[in-house]
């Protein structure tokens, strides 16, 4: 059985008169007739039957047609796959990463990327969310790299950057004396926390258990901004990583003393899928300059 008796079954069967058929395929009727005869034969079945002038597909060849379809379909979706990882809009890579990390290690590396890589053809097409976001983004093919925190069986990871942790106060709060800090001086404070699908969160749960507490959660935001704008209004302190232009709220960063607070950051991508040689070459650069 072959790729051209499949393709020239599909044409017959959606055109059901040879001559037209061959027409449409550019071949002679001849040869159209021999390979559908030749494929019966493989199959042992008759997938064609005459009416008058006419043919009909049988019983079998209507029962043969959708998987035909199929196969023929996943084929050209392969070949898709394989013509844009070598086109021009493989160019453009499809970068994703979350919040805290927009301000200053993702222009790092992207500055890094174009310095070092002047002969790579190529532009970024940005996007920021979530690092659960992300994740998600990875695994229905909408960005080819990206930056999460979150973990999938269906993605590679390689750890690039330790993100320290901090406690955040209002700026006139009692613990903004503090420049440094012990983890039981806060315990029992209200705390503005991210929900439950955070990574932040379970990491922040992970530490106050070892404690044997629980975190005295005032509010659940979904991101590090929000979260800053609960301890401006003085309605509890948190624990966050540094975030772009904090410097310009009336809050304190205080170091905690403790060596766990801290989260890794992962450079990820899908493991099934053909990378674009330029996203390739980007995921290896940033590998082999960033790592833990």
């Amino acid at each position: 059985m072959t790729l051209l008796q499949l393709k020239y079954f599909q044409t017959l069967a959606f055109v059901l008169h040879y001559t037209k058929a061959s027409e449409v395929l550019h071949i002679s009727q001849p040869s159209l007739s021999y390979a559908i005869a030749e494929l019966e034969k493989e199959l042992g079945i008759e997938l064609f039957e005459k009416k008058g002038r006419k043919i009909m597909l049988t019983q079998y060849g209507k029962q043969f047609l959708p998987y035909v379809e199929k196969a023929l379909a996943l084929l050209s979706e392969g070949c898709d796959k394989i013509k844009h990882a070598s086109n021009q809009e493989a160019k453009i890579v499809r970068l994703g990463y979350f919040y805290s990390i927009s301000s200053t290690f993702i222009p790092e590396i992207i500055n890094k990327i174009y310095q070092n890589a002047k002969d790579l053809d190529l532009s970024f097409h940005f996007s920021q969310e979530l690092s659960e976001n992300i994740k998600n983004m990875l695994e229905n093919d909408q960005i080819d790299l990206g930056f999460t925190m979150h973990s999938s069986d269906k993605l590679e990871y390689y750890p690039v950057l330790i993100q320290q942790l901090y406690l955040v106060v209002p700026q006139h709060h009692f613990l903004s004396v503090y420049d440094d800090i012990d983890i039981n001086t806060f315990l029992s404070e209200p705390l503005i926390a991210l929900d439950q699908a955070s990574n932040l969160r379970s990491i922040i749960d992970k530490l106050y258990h070892e404690h044997n507490t629980v975190p005295n959660v005032a509010f659940e935001v979904k991101e590090c901004n929000a979260a800053l704008q609960f301890i401006i209004q003085g309605l509890g302190i948190s624990i966050l990583p540094r975030v772009p232009a904090i410097d310009a709220l009336p809050v304190k960063y205080i170091r905690i003393n403790d060596a766990k607070f801290k989260r890794t950051i992962y450079l990820a991508w899908p493991k099934n899928k053909l990378l674009s040689e330029t996203a390739a070459a980007v995921k290896k650069f940033i590998i082999s300059n960033y790592h833990i």
